[in-house]
């Protein structure tokens, strides 16, 4: 995740009651389980994503890479719907997808969240049920890491969280008290099962902004071995 030493920024431990709010709820629909596979390295990865615009989905690059069949599934259950990848950064460790039958909820977007704000990670832990995981802001910060393949260095602007993630979550909403998304889940602390990062909204906007608009497909690059 970082290329040094990870920073450790203390906050008091996230309100799990934050997770049963309505509001939060209610984004359920747009909360898509990700599945992506590829015969030529013989992987299986399954992950998060949200809807951002209608027939937009946004995840993870690393949940993604070098798929050839990807699917996603609303709320984790029903049907799957075959996904085409139309943005594929693996510098910023993000990838927007084109459902041309999904019928989901657009999830709104949110300011910047200050250190110690409540927020909750929404995904499928372990590919496994919908679930909501409560999470407080450490910071806010710009981190040097690597790209999903590990071969060289990018700047990511990120929150640092209090929360409890797995593999699985990454690619979800980092949602708002009002249901709005705040960033994009996107790893876990090597050093701290407390510990987990989003890319902010700052971070990924241009990307973002433009999703409505991109409907080409674009390569998926080489697979990669990481966690989902």
């Amino acid at each position: 995740m970082f290329a040094g030493r990870e920073p450790n920024v203390e906050v008091e431990a996230p309100d799990p009651d934050i997770a049963s709010s309505p509001a939060i709820e209610r984004a359920r629909d747009a909360v898509m389980k990700i599945r992506s596979s590829s015969d030529s390295c013989a992987m299986r990865s399954v992950g998060s994503g949200w809807v951002v615009s209608e027939d937009r989905v946004v995840t993870n690059a690393h949940v993604v890479a070098g798929g050839q069949r990807i699917t996603v599934q609303p709320g984790g259950q029903g049907e799957r719907h075959e996904a085409t990848v139309v943005a594929f950064d693996p510098d910023l460790d993000l990838a927007i997808l084109r459902v041309d039958t999904l019928d989901a909820p657009v999830l709104d977007r949110a300011p910047d969240l200050d250190r110690g704000a409540e927020a909750v990670a929404a995904g499928y832990p372990q590919g496994g049920d919908y679930t909501l995981t409560a999470a407080r802001v450490r910071a806010q910060m710009a981190a040097v890491g690597r790209d999903v393949y590990g071969s060289k260095p990018v700047n990511r602007d990120i929150y640092a969280l209090n929360t409890q993630l797995l593999p699985g979550d990454s690619g979800g909403p980092l949602l708002t008290t009002d249901g709005q998304v705040a960033g994009t889940v996107f790893a876990r602390s090597a050093d701290d099962p407390n510990t987990g990062y989003a890319l902010t909204d700052d971070a990924t906007d241009s990307w973002l902004d433009q999703a409505a608009e991109l409907s080409s497909e674009v390569p998926t690059g080489d697979c990669v071995s990481r966690e989902e």
